[in-house]
């Protein structure tokens, strides 16, 4: 009996071929979701999600950004950045703590089973880093910040946004600011 032959011994080598490979969604993103900003020790970790036009959990092969940090009151008007449909505005650059370009690629984004417990979908979360409070322009003035990122899409049309508010650890007054890159891409 030969195994070559054999149809079911053929489709359960495919069936075992296929198992081992993982699906990942690359349908192109239309909106970032829940902007997470975790305050550590040593600076803030910043995750977020991207969903496509249906609301699917996707990632995003390649992208390039902005990610801000700012410390501004709710009195001072929010910027909304370049390319955004509602134009754009400057913010004052006193508040500003940290401004860097990013560029995300396919493997920023790690699988985080079970994802949402009530459908058990799972969820493709973009992991930026840590961004070091040693890298901010000077130490946070308020109680409270803001953390503005802006993802420009795949097809270079539409602009990606997310804003989260961060309430600073003690750790952040005491460390030594205005001597990082402000260059550099999160500490992954």
């Amino acid at each position: 009996m030969t195994f070559s032959r054999n149809p079911a011994f053929i489709a359960a080598i495919i069936l075992l071929a296929l198992q081992g490979c993982e699906r990942t969604r690359v349908t192109p993103p239309v909106e970032m979701r829940n902007l997470r900003v975790t305050p550590t020790k040593i600076g803030l970790d910043i995750t977020f999600e991207l969903t496509d036009s249906r609301g699917q959990p996707t990632i995003m092969m390649f992208g390039n950004g902005v990610v801000r940090i700012d410390d501004s009151p709710d009195s001072v008007q929010k910027e909304v950045f370049p390319g955004h449909p509602a134009g754009s505005s400057v913010l004052d650059s006193t508040w500003l703590l940290y401004n860097a370009r990013l560029f995300v690629t396919r493997e920023h984004f790690v699988i985080q089973r079970g994802g949402d417990s009530t459908r058990g979908q799972d969820k493709y979360l973009c992991a930026l880093g840590v961004y070091p409070y040693s890298h901010f322009l000077r130490k946070p003035r308020r109680p409270t910040g803001n953390v503005r990122v802006a993802l420009v899409g795949m097809d270079g049309r539409r602009v990606l946004l997310g804003h989260a508010p961060v309430i600073w650890p003690s750790e952040a007054f005491s460390a030594t600011s205005g001597t990082g890159d402000q260059s550099r891409f999160g500490n992954r």
